[in-house]
């Protein structure tokens, strides 16, 4: 019969767990709600980690975050979200807490342009469905909540479980350039048709990052959370993504690295607009 209890490990095997333990830098690119929410989900599994016998790594992370402070950064819209025990924000740990700050949306007027109420809709009209107006822990179906209350949850949060002081945010920092030693060495060794050991291998980390100031960082891991116009998402596509058009007979190549319009409208609203 196989026991349910973990064996506790001697001092040589914690010994030899902690000289196998490698330090992984990670710069983040954003203190918005992707950036905030990597860090945190890397946190919480070191935590998880820490717990069992081995860790074979540890993560230090820098969020790079070209705002002077937390709260330069403008409101933005609205935010609608599913409340799901199994999801995202459960498994970051801050579902309930988002919970308690839904903002919920039952009650929907309409008004012409002088402001006359031409109708309305929504649960809160309804008698039979006023039991559904009490929202806390346990509750079903959307979350609304503001955009700068969910990066603040998730920045708390953030905070909170980073016990060993493994983040720290460095504001004013606006990413130009990177520079990935370990693809650029397989593009070139492809071209050469040939593969060895190159200067990536030895005392660097693989990726270099540039700054507008000027300063520079080495890491191991970079995560691009910049938004729609991502630094590292548009040079990465020009990297990884080239494609061949032909232009007079002759191809050439190309990369197209910004959104393109595909015709398609999204309008939360009524309208008179005709497509």
């Amino acid at each position: 019969m196989m026991s349910s209890a973990r064996q506790k490990p001697n001092s040589m095997e914690k010994n030899a767990a902690a000289s196998e333990v490698r330090t992984c830098h990670v710069a983040v690119i954003g203190s918005g709600l992707g950036g905030i929410a990597a860090a945190l989900a890397i946190i919480n599994m070191q935590n998880e980690k820490k717990q069992s016998a081995i860790t074979s790594t540890k993560y230090n992370i820098t969020i790079y975050e070209r705002d002077k402070s937390f709260s330069d950064r403008k409101e933005g819209y609205g935010m609608t979200l599913t409340y799901d025990p199994n999801g995202p924000l459960q498994k970051l740990g801050v579902l309930e807490e988002v919970a308690k700050r839904d903002c919920p949306s039952r009650c929907h007027y309409l008004f012409t342009a002088e402001g006359v109420i031409k109708g309305y809709f929504g649960n809160a009209f309804y008698e039979e469905e006023k039991q559904l107006n009490t929202r806390g822990s346990g509750q079903r179906g959307n979350l609304r909540i503001p955009r700068s209350e969910l990066r603040s949850i998730l920045w708390k949060a953030l905070q909170a479980n980073d016990v060993d002081n493994n983040v720290c945010i460095s504001w004013g920092k606006r990413l130009v350039t990177y520079v990935d030693r370990a693809m650029m060495d397989k593009i070139e060794q492809i071209g050469n048709k040939q593969c060895k050991k190159t200067s990536s291998d030895a005392h660097q980390r693989p990726v270099l990052l540039t700054f507008d100031d000027g300063t520079t960082d080495e890491v191991d891991l970079l995560i691009g959370a910049d938004g729609v116009n991502s630094v590292v998402a548009k040079q990465y596509l020009q990297t990884a993504l080239p494609t061949v058009r032909t232009n007079n007979g002759i191809d050439e190549v190309v990369t197209y690295t910004s959104p393109a319009l595909i015709g398609i409208f999204i309008i939360l609203g009524i309208t008179d607009h005709f497509h």
